[in-house]
């Protein structure tokens, strides 16, 4: 199993990449760098941290058998910079360089792109090339021209003017043709010395992404945020480029929300009014806050929902409503430990998908109307601690799928004993009833009455 046990970052300073630097500012994103390549040419061994305090990995460029047109030299003088210019180099990186061996002479090297493209669609690249002036000569000056070799068409790209002990870089933005595109470096007609290059980097480049999470998955959430600001990462967008830490996100575009998760974060406020706009929301936990004041009604609009956990807030008023289409596919429900009154709504039988219910410790009254037989997939029924009145129901007993049923600590009638154990006999599913406060009646799947007072 792949494991990580720590992780350090080493952020660049600002000004170094300039392309991505609106990011480090936490402006509007432009750009994304996947790195390719990082080229050190002269070197003979890999080098990073803490040679590179940023821990860049930079590669031992390798000059092909029987070269003779340049060859690898070595000055380990101090890297010297230009003023004003936030450019930041090992200096064990660029103290080597290939040189070329006469003045007419091409230093050439080739990138190979096959690996990137085949991880992914790279738009375009961006380039880096270094140049040193490190050799001592006795005209410490080099001009060298730059050219491009993509699938057989020469580009000249500019020329570079070296002085002694100072760093040049010359970067663009390119869309290469072929997976080798070959660079060359050579002297300017002008130039009293060879040409001469001492790294290079080379970055798929990538614009921003222009997807961001569905215009009304992303309003909604933003509402969650005034609520505890400093308890809920709300930072960015919701989805991209990766999820908050409480959302489950689609991978479509845009991507939507399917997954809300705030259980026990200490937050409260009123729900959103808005919630019907998140219509593929799947997953609802907001248990153990301190929420207040009614479920909105619009929440009945998000048909997707398989389970919605509310327990543990401080909501009042009547259960939402389950209207035809509403809640469909829900299979676990807790509206337990609020401040809930009224009615069981009587649609509620309608959830013909619904496993586990618990409306416990609550304020909820009135008699029991909605036919439990009818509920085919409900296993666990909790409606303990509410002030509910009048008869258990029948269909208690003909329900073929409940196992576990809590009715303790309400206002039901008394229930006269010949008629509960009949309704034990026909218990088809029923392992645990509790009824009547503390009553209790166990072993009813095995037909067996064990009834304690």
């Amino acid at each position: 199993m792949p494991a990580i046990s720590a992780l350090e970052l080493r952020p660049f300073e600002l000004g170094m990449y300039p392309r991505v630097d609106s990011g480090m500012l936490k402006l509007s994103i432009t750009t994304y760098f996947l790195t390719v390549a990082r080229l050190n040419f002269g070197g003979d061994k890999q080098l990073r941290y803490p040679v590179d305090k940023y821990d860049r990995i930079w590669a031992p460029a390798k000059i092909p058998s029987g070269e003779k047109e340049f060859r690898s030299r070595t000055n380990v003088s101090r890297v010297h910079y230009p003023p004003n210019k936030e450019i930041d180099m090992p200096d064990e990186v660029m103290s080597t360089a290939w040189v070329a061996t006469q003045w007419q002479n091409n230093v050439t090297f080739e990138v190979n792109l096959t690996g990137v493209r085949a991880m992914r669609a790279v738009p375009s690249f961006y380039f880096s090339l270094l140049f040193y002036e490190m050799l001592e000569t006795a005209n410490n000056t080099r001009f060298v021209n730059i050219y491009l070799d993509d699938d057989g068409e020469q580009r000249f790209f500019g020329t570079q003017n070296l002085q002694l002990f100072w760093l040049q870089v010359y970067s663009r933005r390119w869309t290469f043709t072929t997976n080798a595109p070959t660079f060359k470096i050579r002297a300017n007609g002008t130039s009293p010395n060879p040409g001469l290059i001492n790294a290079a980097e080379f970055y798929g480049e990538f614009d921003a992404v222009v997807w961001r999470t569905f215009q009304n998955d992303s309003s909604t959430l933003k509402t969650f945020s005034l609520s505890a600001p400093s308890l809920l990462d709300t930072a960015g967008d919701p989805c991209l480029p990766v999820p908050w830490a409480w959302v489950v996100c689609s991978i479509e575009t845009p991507p939507r929300v399917t997954q809300i998760n705030i259980t026990s974060r200490g937050v409260g406020g009123n729900l959103p009014t808005d919630f019907g706009q998140l219509d593929r929301l799947t997953i609802l936990d907001l248990s153990n806050n301190s929420y207040r004041g009614r479920v909105p009604a619009s929440l009945r609009n998000v048909t997707t929902l398989t389970a919605m956990n509310l327990g543990g807030n401080e909501l009042e008023g009547e259960l939402p409503g389950f209207p035809p289409l509403a809640f469909q596919n829900l299979e676990r429900l807790d509206l337990s430990r609020n401040s809930f009154s009224g009615a069981i709504p009587t649609e509620l039988e309608k959830l013909k998908n619904l496993q586990n219910m618990d409306l416990s410790s609550n304020r909820l009254t009135g008699e029991l109307t909605f036919e439990l037989d009818k509920l085919s997939s409900l296993q666990y029924l909790n409606l303990s601690s509410n002030l509910l009145r009048g008869t258990v129901p029948s269909t208690l007993w003909s329900s073929s799928s409940l196992q576990l049923v809590d009715l303790s600590n309400n206002e039901f009638e008394t229930l006269n004993l010949t008629t509960w154990y009949q309704g034990v006999l026909k218990a088809k599913s029923l392992e645990a009833l509790q009824f009547l406060g503390r009553s209790s009646c166990r072993g009813i799947k095995s037909r067996r009455l064990y009834l304690q007072i």
